[in-house]
């Protein structure tokens, strides 16, 4: 009895040291600022933003329509979201940033480069480009407010734009283990919570790396994309030992990969033996019980599993979505 009720303290103390702790996380710079909403006018100097009245600009510039799309100086509006514009006159280039996404267009020219992808500004319109007006730049603001994940809407009665942050984006994370650190884009942001879960709320939509520590095991890491108003789910695991002996695999994980989850449960005569699903670690066996692995994309994978003193196991498996593959492994000594 005396035992039990030991027992019950020390899962409570630990519970409470959990909550704490995530009490006191620092938020990454990969999560959003409150919500931000700014409205223009078309031939109005002005801009409110979350309701205050600003200028634009100190030289009374005002948003102005050309070919068919609406031109602004961009500097404020972006600058207000948070992010930052540069100007590059050797090559009439401008850099716009927002979170983890980069932007970059050049006057007089009908093609951008999105995160060092080249897409067209307006693939109906070709004469939409950005230009020098009165010694502004002015760029085409839907293109550039879509591509940073802004939100954009335009009322034709009053000629007013607005323009709102992404609604709120998430990862959740689950993980083999139920203590662990869960880095997004280099900084700590919280920690795990086995089966049951961790989710992040407002990261900024773009691509993002994922890494989870915890002593004692090799270091996990992942690409995510998270997208605007959506749930990007991430399943981890974490191998035994200071090095996994295998690169991750090289996917990355979209709020869309949930969909075409396949599983893996693997058996086997060994106790806490790593396992590894194309190079990743797949966590360890649970002998006759079985270890089933979640969050595997459809395809073939090379399943390995090693232990000290026993020969290495390798079998390919097929993973469809929504489906639970199965294998037996049964090691034998060297």
């Amino acid at each position: 009895m005396r035992r039990t009720y030991q027992l019950n303290v020390r899962v409570a103390i630990f519970l409470v040291l959990v909550l704490l702790c995530s009490a006191f996380l620092v938020p990454s710079s990969a999560t959003a600022k409150s919500s931000t909403t700014i409205q223009l006018w078309i031939g109005n100097a002005s801009m409110s933003v979350n309701g205050v009245q600003k200028p634009i600009d100190s030289q009374g510039t005002k948003p102005v329509v050309s070919s068919s799309r609406t031109l602004l100086p961009i500097r404020a509006v972006i600058e207000a979201f948070g992010g930052s514009v540069d100007w590059e006159s050797s090559t009439s280039k401008i850099t716009v940033k927002l979170g983890n996404n980069s932007l970059e267009l050049w006057i007089g020219k009908p093609q951008a480069s999105l995160n060092g992808t080249t897409k067209a500004i307006d693939a109906a319109n070709p004469a939409v480009v950005p230009v020098i007006m009165n010694g502004r730049t002015m760029l085409p603001i839907r293109f550039v407010a879509e591509s940073l994940g802004i939100n954009v809407q335009y009322d034709d009665v009053t000629s007013m734009i607005t323009l709102q942050e992404p609604q709120p984006s998430q990862l959740t994370v689950y993980c083999n283990l139920l203590l662990g650190d869960i880095y997004v884009d280099g900084e700590r942001t919280a920690s795990v919570q086995g089966s049951f879960g961790r989710t992040i709320k407002g990261l900024l939509p773009g691509t993002h790396t994922v890494k989870i520590t915890e002593s004692g095991y090799a270091d996990w890491s992942k690409q995510v994309s998270i997208e605007a108003g959506k749930t990007t789910t991430l399943y981890a695991y974490l191998a035994l030992g200071a090095d996994n002996g295998a690169p991750s695999r090289n996917e990355v994980i979209t709020p869309d990969s949930a969909a075409s989850y396949g599983s893996l449960t693997v058996y086997s005569n060994m106790l806490n033996s790593n396992i590894y699903v194309g190079g990743e670690p797949g966590g360890t066996t649970q002998g006759s019980l079985g270890r089933t692995i979640k969050g595997l994309l459809p395809g073939t994978y090379t399943v390995k599993i090693t232990e000290s003193g026993y020969k290495d196991w390798t079998e390919q498996v097929t993973i469809s979505a929504g489906q639970t593959a199965a294998i037996d492994a049964k090691l034998v000594q060297k």
